[in-house]
């Protein structure tokens, strides 16, 4: 009887250092997400180019809003081709959204 009450309590704190274990791993692949985005962030911070937005159209063709410097662009990218379809939108975006874009 004795011994199957010691097994009983070696099952409970092998399940509790399983739950640890699993709970600091958990806690470590957090922090290091953080960490990495963190850094990755900080490395773009200087760039010149900045992705503003992107709309899929279809499964490889999207729509893209780039700020290059201080001219902003849309540009269309599809599996084989990347296409600048040029800045004249850049006038809603000052009017309607209320962004000021300076000259060009």
């Amino acid at each position: 009887m004795i011994l199957a009450v010691s097994d009983r309590t070696d099952s409970y704190i092998q399940f509790l250092t399983v739950l640890i274990i699993f709970v600091f791993v958990l806690a470590l692949t957090y922090w290091v997400t953080k960490w990495t985005a963190g850094y990755q962030k900080s490395k773009s911070t200087g760039a010149n180019m900045e992705l503003i937005d992107a709309m899929r159209l279809t499964n490889n063709k999207y729509v893209q809003i780039i700020r290059i410097g201080q001219k902003y662009l849309a540009v269309a990218v599809c599996k084989d081709t990347v296409t600048i379809t040029g800045n004249y939108f850049l006038y809603l975006l000052k009017y309607l959204l209320g962004i000021e874009i300076g000259e060009f």
